[in-house]
C-alpha cells in the first residue's frame, strides 16, 4: 500500500485501527467470563502485559529486520519486511486462537470438570436465576458515577502516557539534543519497565483483596491514585531539568510507575459490571483515545518552533504541567467516584424498589438491597 499510493496507506491504517480497536474490550470480555473475582487483576494484567513485552520486542527485531532484513522485489528496500514478518506472525496467533480459545468455561471441550466448576461457582455464571436477554442499560451505564470514573480515569492516564512516549523524545531531541529513538535500548526501557510493574501489582492487588486486607474498591484506588501521580510528578521534574540523564530517568520512571493504574481503573470494568465489562472497555478506550488525536496539536500550540529547531524549555514546561494536572485530575475524578461492587444496572435489575448489588468489596457473594 505504501508504494502504490498515500491514501491506499491511509485506508490501510484505518482498517488496521479499526481490527485493533476491538483487542481490549474483547479481553475483558473474555475475561468475566473465565476470571474469578479474587484473580482478575492478575489474569487481566497478564494480558496487558503482553503487549509490553511485545513492544520490547519489537522494537530491535524491526530495527534489525531493516538493517538486514530480506528485500521485496522489485524494490531494494529491506524495511518492508518488518510488516511482513510481524503480519504472518500476527496470522498465525489468530490460527492459535480460533483453535484454542473459547468464549466461556462452558463451551471449552477439554475443561476439567473440576475447573470448570470452581470458575462458574465463583463467578456466579452457573446460577439458573440469572436473567437472560436483559436489554442493555446504556442509560443507566452513562450515568453511572463508577463508569464516569473509569473514563475519566482511562482518558487522563493515556493523555499522560501519550505525552510521556511522544512529547518527551521531542523534547530531548529538540531542547537537549540528545535523539532516544537512536538508542533500541533506551527506547524500549519504559515498556520494559512496564512489562514487570504491571504484573506484579495485579498479584499485589488480588493479594490484597484475597486476604482481605483492602476491599476491592479500596485495593482499586490504592494503586490507581500513584499510579498516575507518580507519572504527573515525573513529568514536572522533566521540565526542569537539563541534564538528559535525568530526562531519560523520569521518562523511564514515569512511565514504569503508570504501570500501577492498569490494576486500577484498567480492570475495574470487570469489578462494577463484568456482563457488560468488554462494552464498558470499548467506552472507555474509545475516550481514551481522544489525547492520542488532540494531544499532539495541543503540545505543537504550546511548542511553535518547528520540530528539529532550537526550543525554548519553558514551552515544554507548560506541555508537561497540563499533563501532570491532567494526570492528577484523573487520579482524583477514580479515588472519589470509583466503585469495587457490582452495579445494580449490571445485574439486569432496573426496576422496584430494590436494585441489587452484588457485593465483591469484600469478595463475598452476598445480595444486598439498597433503597431507593
Amino acid at each position: 500500500a505504501a508504494y502504490k499510493s498515500k491514501w491506499l496507506l491511509v485506508a490501510v491504517r484505518i482498517l488496521e485501527g479499526l481490527g485493533e480497536g476491538v483487542t481490549f474490550p474483547a479481553m475483558h470480555a473474555i475475561w468475566s467470563k473465565w476470571a474469578p473475582p479474587l484473580e482478575r487483576s492478575k489474569l487481566a494484567t497478564m494480558g496487558f502485559t503482553g503487549a509490553y513485552i511485545g513492544t520490547v520486542i519489537a522494537m530491535p527485531v524491526s530495527g534489525l529486520l531493516c538493517d538486514r532484513g530480506f528485500k521485496t522485489p522489485p524494490h531494494s528496500s529491506r524495511w518492508p519486511s518488518v510488516f511482513y514478518v510481524f503480519g504472518i506472525l500476527g496470522l498465525a496467533w489468530c490460527i492459535a486462537w480460533f483453535a484454542l480459545i473459547h468464549s466461556s468455561p462452558q463451551s471449552h471441550p477439554r475443561i476439567s470438570s473440576e475447573e470448570r466448576k470452581y470458575i462458574e461457582t465463583t463467578i456466579r455464571e452457573g446460577k439458573k436465576n440469572e436473567p437472560h436477554n436483559v436489554v442493555t442499560p446504556v442509560r443507566s451505564i452513562m450515568t453511572s458515577p463508577a463508569v464516569w470514573a473509569i473514563i475519566v480515569g482511562h482518558f487522563c492516564n493515556n493523555w499522560g502516557f501519550y505525552t510521556l512516549l511522544t512529547d518527551i523524545p521531542s523534547f530531548l531531541r529538540d531542547v537537549l539534543r540528545y535523539d532516544i529513538t537512536k538508542d533500541g535500548f533506551l527506547s524500549a526501557m519504559p515498556y520494559a519497565l512496564m512489562a514487570v510493574v504491571v504484573p506484579i501489582f495485579g498479584w499485589i492487588a488480588d493479594t490484597l483483596r484475597e486476604k482481605r486486607i483492602l476491599s476491592t474498591g479500596a485495593t482499586r484506588k490504592l494503586v490507581n491514585t500513584p499510579g498516575q501521580l507518580l507519572p504527573a510528578a515525573f513529568l514536572v521534574v522533566t521540565g526542569y531539568t537539563t541534564n538528559k540523564t535525568i530526562a531519560v530517568t523520569c521518562l523511564c520512571f514515569a512511565v514504569g510507575t503508570s504501570g500501577m493504574s492498569v490494576s486500577g481503573f484498567s480492570v475495574n470494568h470487570l469489578d462494577i459490571a463484568p456482563r457488560y465489562a468488554g462494552l464498558l472497555m470499548g467506552i472507555t478506550n474509545c475516550a481514551a483515545t481522544i489525547p492520542g488525536i488532540v494531544g499532539p496539536y495541543i503540545a505543537g500550540a504550546l511548542t511553535p518552533a518547528p520540530p528539529g529547531t532550537p526550543q525554548l524549555q519553558s514551552e515544554w514546561r507548560n506541555v508537561f504541567y497540563l499533563s501532570a494536572e491532567i494526570y492528577a485530575f484523573g487520579g482524583l475524578v477514580f479515588l472519589i467516584l470509583s466503585s469495587g461492587a457490582v452495579q445494580w444496572w449490571a445485574e439486569g435489575l432496573v426496576g422496584g424498589k430494590g436494585k441489587s448489588v452484588i457485593n465483591t468489596e469484600n469478595a463475598e457473594e452476598d445480595l444486598l438491597y439498597e433503597g431507593d
